[in-house]
């Protein structure tokens, strides 16, 4: 998952070794620019050959999808060997941009229900504000 900066982006895309994805297409008209200081993205990625992408604002708001449907065409069978890193390709290019501050990794896909409560965890963070008006 990376931010892409590009002369009107940035957007949210999946990168996906081979290049930056928002859709399985070459246009993406749902993916539009993202204008946030702070932001929560999510990529989720079943057994059944799909793509689930969804943004929101990470200081409030509720995550919006972007692209929910099949992975662009060479990617509809993947075989994933482990292995995450941040900003950088398989060439060891160090193209990445932006500050990450948190992720995680599961396994299996999160239901509605989860998504939602992550969602409202990291607003509750409160970043690029004061977290401590949260403390108890």
């Amino acid at each position: 998952m990376v931010v892409a900066l590009a002369m009107n982006g940035p957007w949210v895309m999946a990168d996906m070794e081979n290049g930056f994805f928002g859709c399985a297409e070459k246009s993406c008209p749902n993916n539009s620019m993202v204008k946030n200081e702070f932001l929560t993205a999510m990529l989720k990625g079943g057994s059944g050959r799909t793509l689930s992408l969804k943004v929101s604002n990470a200081q409030s708001g509720k995550l919006k999808p972007i692209y929910e449907g099949l992975r662009p065409k060479d990617y509809l069978v993947m075989k994933k060997q482990g292995g995450i890193v941040l900003g950088i390709g398989g060439n060891r290019e160090n193209n990445g941009y932006g500050v990450f501050y948190e992720g995680v990794i599961v396994t299996g896909i999160p239901n509605l229900l989860t998504n939602v409560l992550v969602q409202q965890n990291i607003v509750h963070a409160a970043y690029g504000g004061n977290s401590e008006q949260f403390a108890n």
